[in-house]
């Protein structure tokens, strides 16, 4: 029996992630928009831009184990008044917390 070698295989390649997956589609969908008309396109110009802010959200790594019922009752303790002697720690915290959304929600956003 004689030695038969394998040839040399290609690399098999990478299936894309899920960002570049949604950016392919954002992008599509930027592209035709240029090509619709005015309703479809405003509407096609939505699809992209909430494609394009799940993308992200993803790469930053959200929702980071949201917890509305904190936020609920965070709230709630405002209100009634529960954190006016650590207003000014409890205001640092969530300043800290909306430039992090704000980062990602609209990236250009100067805070």
């Amino acid at each position: 029996m004689t030695d038969v070698s394998m040839p040399e295989l290609a690399p098999v390649p990478e299936f894309p992630s899920a960002t570049d997956l949604l950016a392919a589609v954002a992008g599509e969908a930027r592209v035709l928009a240029g090509q619709a008309d005015a309703a479809t396109r405003r509407r096609l110009l939505v699809v992209a831009h909430a494609v394009e802010l799940v993308t992200r959200e993803i790469a930053a790594g959200w929702p980071p184990g949201r917890d509305d019922d904190a936020c609920r009752r965070l709230s709630a303790a405002i209100r009634a008044g529960g954190h006016d002697s650590d207003l000014a720690a409890v205001a640092d915290r969530l300043r800290d917390e909306v430039r992090r959304r704000v980062s990602v929600g609209a990236p250009g956003y100067a805070t």
